[in-house]
């Protein structure tokens, strides 16, 4: 399996799968994590606040 940073085409489907990823953190309740916005769509992957925590 090859691992690689996404391409900017790649970014939409990625959030998409975060965003879904939410849903099992919900169901343990873990709701903060579950509620959180995915890191931004710009390259590097890095949050608003320079992190990718997302948070």
């Amino acid at each position: 399996m090859l691992i690689h940073a996404p391409s900017s085409a790649e970014l939409p489907t990625l959030r998409s799968i975060e965003l879904a990823a939410g849903s099992a953190f919900r169901e343990l309740g873990m709701t903060a994590i579950a509620d959180a916005e995915p890191p931004t769509l710009a390259p590097g992957g890095a949050g608003a606040d320079g992190t990718n925590s997302g948070t």
